[in-house]
């Protein structure tokens, strides 16, 4: 029995510490390493995963470090971090957030792409001559070869509501703190591409983007808590509208596509083809119910003539949008015949027996 209790004893040992290792990978998200950013002012770097080890420094808020590993010591979860170059040590991990990257149609776009014009000195329009960023209060400051920003300023840095206009066209207007966008506000690109919502850090937390593409059309999507969200509508230039679920493939599973010129489909997508099952009905009311593949009707299907469903249709298979072979055909009467089709023109009728 002595021996059992032992043995127990072990087994649960083992347990903890597997559902703590569990916690740990868990925590750290399978995909090590990754960059962060410091979540306040004064945060302490120590030397090992112990608040009574060496202390190697502080970092202020928005510090960048890379995360290469996750211990757990006590009740705290600790990351192992690259920060100025190769040094190393220990953040708690409750004061480190990962950097965001957004994922729009199939291109990455990241705000700190941007440059942020981080000169400490310019020229304060109406003065005309080089001198330091003001340290507090409003004032319009050129970054020489960045841009113009005209705002508030606390500490030297740009805080509080402000505008931006880059040289290169881009141009921000809202909430900024110590020098990076952070807070609510609107970045419109050079193209169009209008970025609104609320910013942490320079990139969009939460909002809604509007992505020009280059053919003219207008991708709207969005972002909330740092994730890209499935929804997507696209707004082409010659009126046709789609909205449904987007992957870096393009348009899948249920979408509804509505044309310019009246007709409609609602029905499942397929990299931005009409694939799967499906419903597409024409302006002036004859609809098709069935199976479709790269993006013509193909499969079983029934075609109606008009908007009703009672009479006048012909159902079976149909091939890249035409009747195939022998399928029903349903006259407004109610008489049902038997009707021979090749290359989309029906060549025999018969009446059923």
């Amino acid at each position: 029995m002595k021996k059992f209790a032992v043995f127990a004893r072990v087994i649960a040992i083992a347990l903890c510490f597997l559902l703590l290792l569990y916690g740990v990978i868990a925590h750290a998200g399978w995909d090590l390493p990754f960059d962060g950013c410091v979540t306040a002012d004064k945060v302490s770097v120590y030397q090992d995963s112990d608040t009574n080890s060496e202390r190697l420094t502080r970092l202020d808020s928005d510090t960048v470090v890379t995360v290469i590993g996750v211990e757990q010591y006590g009740n705290r979860t600790w990351y192992k971090v690259l920060f100025d170059g190769n040094r190393r040590g220990y953040i708690d991990a409750k004061y480190v957030e990962r950097q965001t990257v957004t994922l729009a149609y199939n291109t990455l776009l990241e705000l700190d792409d941007l440059r942020l014009g981080t000169t400490e000195v310019g020229t304060i329009l109406g003065v005309g001559t080089a001198v330091d960023v003001p340290q507090n209060g409003m004032a319009t400051v050129i970054y020489f070869g960045v841009g113009t920003y005209s705002g508030s300023f606390a500490e030297g840095k740009r805080s509080g509501e402000g505008t931006f206009v880059w040289d290169t066209g881009e141009h921000y207007t809202g909430q900024w703190y110590s020098d990076r966008i952070s807070g609510n506000g609107t970045l419109v690109f050079a193209d169009g591409t209008t970025y609104s919502g609320t910013f942490q850090r320079g990139n969009l937390y939460t909002g809604t983007m509007k992505i020009v593409q280059r053919n003219g059309n207008v991708l709207t999507r969005t972002i909330q808590e740092g994730t890209l969200q499935r929804k997507a509508t696209l707004t082409c230039t010659n009126g046709t509208t789609v909205e449904g679920q987007m992957d870096s493939s393009g348009f899948y599973g249920q979408a509804t596509i509505k044309y310019a010129n009246g007709d409609v489909y609602v029905g499942s997508l397929s990299q931005g083809l009409k694939s799967g099952e499906g419903t597409y009905t024409w302006a002036n009311g004859a609809h098709y119910v069935g199976s479709w593949k790269k993006d013509m009707m193909n499969g079983y299907g029934t075609y109606y003539f008009t908007s009703s469903k009672k009479h006048n249709y012909i159902r079976g298979q149909f091939t890249n949008n035409n009747p195939s072979s022998t399928i029903t055909y349903v006259s407004t009467q109610g008489i049902y015949y038997d009707t021979t089709w090749r290359n989309g023109k029906c060549v025999k009728i018969t009446v059923q027996k």
